[in-house]
């Protein structure tokens, strides 16, 4: 539903109990309004409330009374009923009123241009504490009533904690580079959303204000000038290019755009009493009420067409019966082969539109059988579960004729399948190797540890060449991406931590928009996409530099994903999970609904309800381990006895 204003409109509140909607304008003029799903919106009031614009306004006194901010920097308290003056402020603040929100039944805060916050007795119609917690004006505000913290955000790049018992700025965060407009609190009271000038959004940690813990950019390069908390892991966002987008806070992610209205940018968001309703108001001079199922069925049947808008991309799948451990693709046949925690070796035969064929099931080992590989040009597959002393937990090709393998006590080892020997030995971590890759140009082995550490080996002078900085995270997986410049590697919290090859000491990036289920396995798809298998069972495409999730392409219910290996065609993508199977996907069919799910917005049926109002609105500011897999002994003279 659409209720044209007229002119252009600065906030909006809906009435605590009934379907009453209120909206301030540039005119300084006061309008309420009646709404119902089937009928147009009625207006019932319109006072000319302030000489200057009335940018904010909320319900008080449940809902019985609605009082407004202006730069003429009075508040005024306004009958709903009557529309007459209960009472006003005329100098309420030393500059413009920019902000009003509600704290209890019984009182309100108020934020100005000059950065000051003061909080209002809406019985006893006096201000009961001040706070000058800003140099520039004051965007947004929200409490936490538990703790009685109010929370600011300013155009000077800073956020405010104050607390209302002891009449006191409790904190305030370091300078951002960029203006705050907008603030949630979520995660159950542990992170607080800022919404910025340039799209980002900053997330901080309760407790810990002075400077944000992560950062969200891909709403950017728009202002997230509105945030609306939907519940504690999803967050409403209106931006300055007219989208409102649904976006999942930890795992950071747009989980959809759920509306749009044309180019004009997103003023302010609200609900209505029965959250039946999204309020919207934009620089278009109208406010627009959405029925707020319908965005949300939207998302949710957007969100889900990865694996249901085509029904080819369902994958095949091959019921291996036991938890696999590994998977590898032989090197020109279509032939996959997988190692379970029996100790068993599975091999098949697949092809597109026909059943996987099992070709051969050998009981390998006595333990699981952890690791293996295709070697000798697919003659033969490589599979250990012990080695030395220590159980194998990792083997990758690294020649035609060499492989590296890495144990439960962190040693890294080379061998030569054509001598059946070991070649070179590395000691390079203290707790299991989680996984391994080798850059062929210059003879460095790169291997992850349970540790947090990554390790370089150079295997011409068989030295442990260097070792990071120990990390507070397991790492998991590994890839080397940008041409070589880049190492990315996978964690048990979810975040991918980036190297700059040559400084390996701490990473150079982290991106955590896969927190906070673990990366468990990464395949470099080419040098600016890799493809992430997470805990979740959700197997993603990530851009690298910029770093963003460009699409989830595929889920397998909630089980983990264990590895994901490339047919040698590069037609299937191969995947084993905790559910006991290998799924074969089509890699065209998921990339192609990579890019139609990543341009999809939300349908033209869900136009909503407009309310006009026009004008620009005048600048406010510059706006400028894994456990241990079990361990034994054996000869590693035998290794190769298998082949």
């Amino acid at each position: 539903m659409e209720i044209d204003l007229g002119k252009l409109p600065f906030d909006l509140d809906f009435h605590p109990s009934n379907n009453l909607v209120a909206s301030g304008l540039i005119t300084g003029h006061l309008l309420l309004y009646r709404f119902a799903a089937e009928s147009q919106p009625q207006r019932l009031l319109e006072v000319s409330a302030h000489t200057e614009s009335c940018r904010a306004l909320r319900f008080i006194s449940e809902g019985r009374a609605i009082v407004t901010g202006s730069p003429d920097c009075s508040i005024l308290a306004t009958d709903i009923e009557t529309g007459s003056e209960i009472v006003r402020l005329e100098n309420s603040h030393g500059a413009a009123v920019n902000r009003i929100i509600n704290l209890t039944e019984s009182t309100i805060a108020s934020g100005d241009d000059d950065g000051c916050i003061k909080v209002w007795d809406t019985r006893q119609r006096s201000c009961c504490n001040t706070f000058n917690a800003h140099e520039e004006y004051i965007s947004d505000m929200t409490f936490a009533s538990d703790s009685m913290k109010l929370l600011g955000t300013s155009g000077d790049g800073t956020l405010s904690v104050c607390n209302l018992r002891s009449n006191k700025i409790q904190t305030r965060s370091e300078f951002s580079e960029d203006e705050l407009l907008s603030v949630v609190i979520m995660k159950n009271g542990r992170k607080v959303i800022c919404g910025t000038q340039t799209g980002t959004l900053l997330l901080y940690s309760w407790g810990f204000f002075k400077d944000c813990s992560d950062r969200f950019v891909d709403l950017s390069p728009n202002s997230v000038d509105a945030l609306l908390k939907l519940d504690e892991d999803r967050v409403i966002a209106g931006s300055e290019n007219g989208i409102i987008s649904l976006i999942g806070i930890l795992p950071n992610r747009i989980i959809q755009p759920i509306a749009e209205h044309s180019e004009y940018p997103v003023e302010r968001l609200a609900f209505s009493h029965d959250r039946k309703f999204l309020g919207s108001i934009y620089h278009d001079q109208t406010l627009k009420l959405w029925d707020l199922e319908d965005l949300l069925q939207g998302s949710v049947q957007n969100n889900s067409a990865v694996a249901d808008s085509d029904s080819d991309n369902d994958g095949m799948d091959i019921d291996l019966g036991k938890l696999p451990f590994d998977l590898d693709f032989h090197p020109s046949n279509n032939l996959v082969a997988s190692g379970l925690i029996t100790g068993h070796l599975l091999l098949y035969r697949f092809a597109a539109e026909s059943q996987p064929q099992r070709l051969l099931e050998v009981s390998a080992h006595t333990e699981s059988c952890r690791a293996l590989r295709f070697i000798s040009e697919g003659r033969a597959i490589v599979w250990r579960t012990l080695m030395g002393w220590a159980a194998v937990n990792r083997i990758i090709n690294l020649t035609e004729s060499t492989i590296a393998s890495g144990d439960d006590d962190g040693c890294i080892k080379v061998w030569d399948t054509r001598q059946r020997s070991c070649c070179n030995t590395f000691n390079a971590h203290e707790e299991y190797i989680s996984d391994m890759t080798f850059a062929s140009d210059s003879m460095k082995l790169l291997g992850t540890s349970g540790d947090g550490t990554l390790s370089v080996c150079n295997l011409r002078s068989n030295k442990v060449q260097t070792r990071s900085e120990f990390s507070e995270d397991e790492l998991l997986s590994v890839v080397i991406m940008k041409n070589g410049r880049k190492v990315i590697c996978g964690t048990q919290t979810g975040t991918l931590l980036l190297y700059s090859w040559g400084f390996f000491k701490d990473c150079s990036d982290r991106f955590v928009d896969l927190s906070p289920n673990s990366v468990d396995a990464l395949l470099k798809l080419d040098e600016d996409r890799v493809i992430a298998g997470s805990e979740n069972g959700i197997i993603s495409l990530i851009g690298i530099l910029p770093n963003r999730i460009i699409q989830p392409i595929a889920e397998h219910s909630e089980y983990p994903v264990e590895r994901l290996a490339f047919s040698h065609d590069r037609k299937f993508l191969g995947s084993i999970y905790h559910d006991q199977t290998l799924k074969l996907w089509g890699l065209e069919d998921l990339l192609q609904a990579s890019v139609q799910n990543n341009s999809a917005m939300a349908d033209s049926d869900n136009d909503g309800m407009d309310v006009d109002d026009g004008m620009q609105k005048p600048s406010k500011g510059t706006k400028t381990k894994k456990a241990s897999k079990g361990q034994n002994s054996i000869n590693s003279e035998n290794f190769f006895a298998d082949l």
